[in-house]
């Protein structure tokens, strides 16, 4: 299963990228080289993907 972690270079993300496989998971992330601003990256990062996670809540 292809997964998506949003924010995958941080505490939470870098964790659980670093216990899935490698080849079926996409990190997005800045430092990653994916505008979260970009609605095209973001559509291309997230295809083919079957979950994605963490999803980070606002901060105050």
């Amino acid at each position: 299963m292809r997964v998506a972690i949003t924010g995958g270079t941080g505490f939470v993300g870098r964790h659980l990228a670093t216990r899935l496989d490698p080849a079926e998971t996409v990190v997005v992330s800045r430092r990653t080289g994916v505008d979260i601003d970009d609605v095209d990256a973001l559509t291309g990062a997230f295809r083919d993907c079957e979950a994605s996670g963490p999803l980070r809540r606002d901060q105050p």
